[in-house]
């Protein structure tokens, strides 16, 4: 009895380890379960994993100083930190892809406290090892959504540039780079004569239901940021709350517009925007600029820039699905 109490008054136990790999996870009940020799694989270089404990943790030592991932070198991988929504769960995703074919162990530390203050009594550690795409019976599908068209012009710049004229040819672009690369891609428009109703409600309902109705895996929006103040500038990813994956993809392809163009960033961010709330798929919204501010509307406005942002946002979303280290 009393080394059941004991095991009982632990101050939290490992509920299960998730590997995002297929739909399968590994699961681990044992109170302070520390496996060293347990290896995991194949698991994609760019999944996310999932620790959950059975008690609430303190959020303040869930960091990249109590939580990490060492390479078969022991050398640290960048990786991001978080705790889930449930306050029970501790997200890891690495900063960039992780190498293919390579030995990796997470190790979760004994700084990790329950929300009482309590630490985990010894440290968590877990190898897996990654190949270079885990294998699909069917292409991937992604929908790219050039925003506005027809009726509507989007936002307009200083000079009259017109929003839809500029989404349209990078979202061709993006497809045609995803499309050599074995995506299956769907457009919601490929011209300015749009099959909706002159509506916004209808139209953004139907750029929806052309990505499901194609079974698409991922949803990618293309738009043109602008305001009232004409020096505002920069570049801004959105994606819908509480989507780890479209948190992902979002990150992809912010950095590699911020790499590729060197505009600003103003960050990856959530909202509520109909197309990232109402399509089945893993739905991203990117900003790409301010047409309202008169030198990125200049360049907004050029093939040269128009193809280095396509190919900026087709590398995001190639690097997130592991197609490209």
């Amino acid at each position: 009895m009393k080394s059941i109490k004991g095991i009982a008054l632990f101050a939290f136990s490992i509920l299960f380890l998730i590997l995002s790999v297929s739909s399968k996870c590994l699961a681990a009940s044992d109170t302070d379960y520390v496996n060293t020799n347990s290896k995991i694989s194949p698991v994609a270089i760019n999944k996310i994993l999932t620790v959950k404990f059975n008690n609430s943790l303190n959020s303040n030592t869930i960091n990249n100083n109590n939580v990490l991932v060492q390479d078969e070198n022991n050398n640290a991988i960048n990786i991001n930190v978080s705790i889930g929504d449930d306050n029970k769960s501790i997200i890891v995703s690495p900063t960039d892809n992780y190498e293919y074919g390579k030995n990796y162990t997470l190790i979760v530390t004994k700084g990790v406290q329950s929300s009482t203050g309590k630490n985990l009594s010894k440290p968590v550690r877990m190898k897996f090892t990654t190949v270079s795409q885990i294998k699909r019976q069917a292409p991937i599908t992604v929908t790219i959504d050039a925003g506005h068209g027809g009726y509507d012009s989007g936002a307009v710049g200083p000079t009259g540039v017109l929003e839809k004229n500029i989404t349209l040819p990078i979202a061709l672009k993006v497809g045609e780079i995803l499309s050599k690369n074995g995506i299956n891609v769907i457009y919601t428009r490929t011209s300015d004569d749009v099959v909706w109703p002159s509506e916004e409600r209808a139209d953004l309902q139907k750029r929806c239901d052309i990505s499901d109705k194609a079974n698409a895996d991922y949803f990618v929006a293309i738009h043109v940021n602008s305001a009232d103040v004409p020096s505002v500038n920069g570049l801004e990813t959105y994606y819908f709350e509480g989507s780890l994956k479209g948190e992902k993809l979002a990150k992809s392809v912010e950095q590699q517009l911020v790499q590729a163009t060197g505009v600003a960033d103003r960050g990856v961010k959530t909202d509520g925007f109909y197309v990232l709330k109402n399509t089945n798929a893993v739905a991203i919204l990117t900003e790409i600029g301010f047409i309202s501010n008169p030198d990125q509307e200049k360049v907004l406005n050029t093939p040269e820039y128009q193809n280095k942002y396509a190919e900026a946002i087709a590398t995001g979303i190639l690097k997130y699905l592991g197609m490209k280290s």
